[in-house]
């Protein structure tokens, strides 16, 4: 940070220590690395209070080049941002004196004409021919200065032509004698200073009055002047008197352009609604580090200004009569106050700007967490921090922008499934909806959807479904419910989502419900498997919902994975959780016991646990114990291999960003899911169909695997017709116990199976009736 002080209405004097100023700095402010010459330049018009379309200017930096004296000032013209920064850097890297002197000198821009050359036009036009030269006829007023260092260059007078009618003398002698007269100079700035209206210059021609090359006044054609006749006074003399330009008419566009800044907020500029001017004002002064205030808007104004009460800033926008477009009217001053530095988020930067930041790249990728948007708006708005609330508020405002309001959403739910049960016959869905007090109005309450194709492939699935909720992120909060199955490759298929308020008893009974009637049908028996939830196990004790556990119209068994999660708050050993996920999975009792037994030793808080888990009521000591709902040996082979809830829970995370939109985007979202693999899956269908296969790939590679298993078994059989068969194992391994302690060792061990037609082969390790998969004892009979 270096400071900036401006000197301007003086002179430069050089001396011993080479440039130096006349009289003190006007203006002083701060700059930093990342000031530009054109905020130099801004921050100078506007402390000034000069119009950049009026004034152009000649900037002099002064820096100490050391030489020949230890302290020896030189002047560097600034003129683009190249040189500003030069002498910043050059002023930065200094240890004491951190500050750039900058001389500044204004020149009029309007048309080319300097203040004398104005007045000449203006009683130029019902004066007699006479001749006189524009320098002798003002002289008097071009003598004294001009306000705010404006300083126009006088020519001195010595050599005039002849004048008709007039003396020379005369004219220059009175001329001398009112040098110091300025009554009219200072006139005409005071009323330049107050003109705020803008009209059209015509670009009259400017070649009326100038200098020639060696400097010497042009001889000019003027008229008389008409106070001649009015008044005793010399006209010279009473030209002095002001009271002349009452009675003079000049062409307003003569003066040139009323004020007008080179900025986005410029006087004149259309935008296409009020939005869009709201947002170019909010822009502008994000860039600026600048705040402003609405003191007034409504359909037909917007008036704004600076929250620094000191500042001449102002704006005033109306409508235009051309469509929805707004104009800008009045935005006469620059910004005259400071930006504080250490402000970093400004009040400018709403979450409607951060949505237009960041639209585009969201709309590309859902997946843009808030530090992502926080870089976004960085790159944009140097500088600036915002609040985690804003950024947040921001992505909610560009997905309304993108998928429709989140309120609106609600209502073309019902368009949108209809138009999807057009388009692919068979999709079932159901909305809910509860009265409100305003009438004729409804509010949502739940939806249920289900796929046509999906419905379909449901009698080629493994008879095992997943279910599952997960949490909605957007604005309005909400539940997520998903049921999934499992084709031959064990890929997932979802069958069913819902919305819901919350995760309770009615919302799961009235999915479920839905589901059995909808999708799976009445009378085919299903194995749920699912987390522990007091709503879900309630399905399952419920007559009338279709889930009726105890009527045998499904089973319902618990995700192993949510019992580890809380097996390890039971006992806080790793070893312990870890032993469990092995022994849940295993299929022969010989192993399962194995791993029961590790367990008990270890922790017997833990099996004390494992044994009341599978109750749908823990602290009921009345309920049989039911591993069967836990640990696949135990089974029945209803899981068909699966442990866990993985699946809907995998479908979660595949949805996970698609549930921060509105509702009727989420729905959206599963369509085009389903969609993109249906058809990746018809696909490998068809190539699988040709290849003349008669097993999945999965199967197929489990079977050879087991095959090559049976190559060194040994099998004894008693009898064909009776299809009992002993098949013995070289080197099984084996746990022997030896007092307190299990030695693992390999032995011989034999396996009795029976194979009968038209029945699955049973086997003492359990793998065909628990997975339905041909075991390596069956393959080698």
């Amino acid at each position: 940070m270096i400071i900036v002080l401006v000197y301007t209405g003086g002179e430069i004097v050089y001396g011993a220590t080479g440039a130096e100023y006349s009289i003190p700095p006007k203006i002083t402010f701060p700059a930093s690395e990342a000031t530009t010459f054109e905020d130099v330049k801004n921050e100078i018009y506007g402390g000034l209070k000069y119009s950049e379309t009026e004034y152009s200017l000649v900037i002099q930096g002064r820096y100490d080049v050391g030489a020949p004296s230890p302290h020896f000032f030189q002047l560097i013209p600034l003129y683009k941002t190249r040189s500003w920064q030069m002498i910043f850097d050059m002023t930065l890297a200094l240890n004491s004196w951190r500050m750039v002197e900058l001389y500044v000198e204004f020149t009029p821009t309007n048309s080319g004409f300097s203040q004398n050359h104005i007045v000449s036009e203006i009683i130029r036009e019902n004066l007699e021919p006479t001749m006189a030269t524009v320098a002798e006829n003002i002289v008097s007023a071009s003598h004294q200065s001009p306000k705010h260092g404006i300083s126009p260059k006088i020519h001195d007078v010595s050599n005039s032509a002849p004048i008709v009618g007039l003396s020379s003398d005369n004219i220059i002698n009175e001329a001398q004698e009112n040098s110091q007269d300025d009554g009219y100079v200072d006139e005409e700035t005071e009323r330049e200073g107050d003109m705020i209206e803008e009209d059209e210059s015509d670009g009259e021609a400017e070649e009326d009055v100038n200098d020639n090359t060696y400097g010497q006044p042009v001889v000019k054609l003027i008229k008389s002047l008409p106070l001649v006749g009015r008044s005793d006074k010399h006209p010279v003399s009473a030209f002095h008197d002001i009271s002349v330009l009452q009675n003079t008419t000049a062409d307003e566009r003569f003066f040139g352009s009323r004020k007008h800044f080179n900025s986005p907020l410029a006087k004149g500029r259309t935008f296409d609604s009020k939005e869009h001017l709201q947002f170019a004002i909010n822009e502008f002064h994000i860039s600026t580090n600048q705040e402003v205030k609405v003191t007034t808007s409504n359909k037909s104004r917007l008036s704004m200004k600076c929250i620094d009460n000191t500042c001449l800033w102002k704006l005033y926008g109306k409508p235009t009569k051309i469509g929805s477009s707004w104009k800008i009217q009045t935005c006469p001053y620059p910004h005259t106050c400071r930006a504080p530095a250490d402000r970093l988020d400004r009040a400018q930067l709403t979450s409607a700007v951060i949505a237009d930041v960041i639209r585009d790249d969201l709309k590309e990728n859902l997946e843009l967490s808030i530090m992502n948007i926080r870089q976004l708006v960085r790159q944009r708005y140097k500088n600036v921090k915002p609040h985690y609330n804003k950024l947040w508020r921001g992505r909610e405002l560009a997905i309304a922008q993108l998928f429709g309001s989140w309120e609106g959403s609600y209502a073309l739910l019902t368009p949108l499934l209809e138009a999807i049960k057009a388009t692919n016959p068979g999709t079932r869905y159901q909305i809910l909806s509860q009265p409100m007090t305003r009438e004729g109005h409804r509010a949502f309450k739940c939806v249920a959807w289900a796929f046509g194709p999906c419905i379909e492939a449901v009698p080629y699935l493994r008879p095992v479904i997943n279910i599952d909720a997960s949490f909605l992120s957007g604005r309005y909060r909400g539940r997520l419910l998903i049921a999934c199955g499992y084709d031959a490759e064990n890929k997932l298929l979802p069958l069913a989502f819902a919305i819901v308020e919350k995760e309770d008893s009615d919302n799961w009974g009235w999915f479920m419900r839905w589901l059995r009637k909808e999708v799976i049908g009445f009378g085919k028996f299903v194995c749920v498997i699912s987390d522990r939830h007091k709503a879900i196990k309630w399905v399952f004790k419920q007559p009338h919902i279709g889930w009726n556990e105890s009527a045998g119209e499904c089973v319902h068994r618990f995700c192993s994975q949510h019992i580890a999660e809380n097996l390890y708050k039971q006992c806080k050993d790793d070893d312990v959780v870890k032993t469990f996920n092995w022994v849940v999975k295993k299929k022969k009792p010989r192993r399962f016991n194995e791993g029961m037994e590790a367990i008990s030793k270890t922790c017997p808080d833990a099996i004390a646990y494992l044994g009341k888990v599978g109750k749908y009521r823990q602290e009921d000591k009345n309920e049989p114990e039911k591993s069967k709902k836990v640990f696949q040996c135990m089974d029945g082979g209803h899981r068909w291999g699966i442990m866990t809830s993985n699946g809907s829970e995998s479908l979660n995370n595949v949805f996970k960003y698609s549930r921060r939109l509105p509702v009727m985007a989420i729905v959206e979202e599963t369509f085009n899911k389903c969609l993109e693999w249906f058809i990746d899956r018809r696909r490998s269908s068809l190539d699988l169909a040709n290849s003349g296969k008669m097993w999945s790939r999965r199967v197929e590679k489990l079977l050879v695997k087991r095959g090559a298993k049976a190559g060194s078994m040994h099998v004894i059989s008693y009898g064909d017709e009776r299809g009992e068969y002993e098949v013995k194992v070289d080197r099984e391994r084996v746990a022997l116990h030896q007092g307190d302690r299990v030695v693992y060792v390999r032995r011989d061990f034999k396996y009795k199976l029976v194979m009968r037609n038209n029945a699955i082969p049973t086997c003492e390790c359990q793998k065909p009736n628990l997975t339905s998969i041909p075991c390596a004892h069956v393959l080698a009979v």
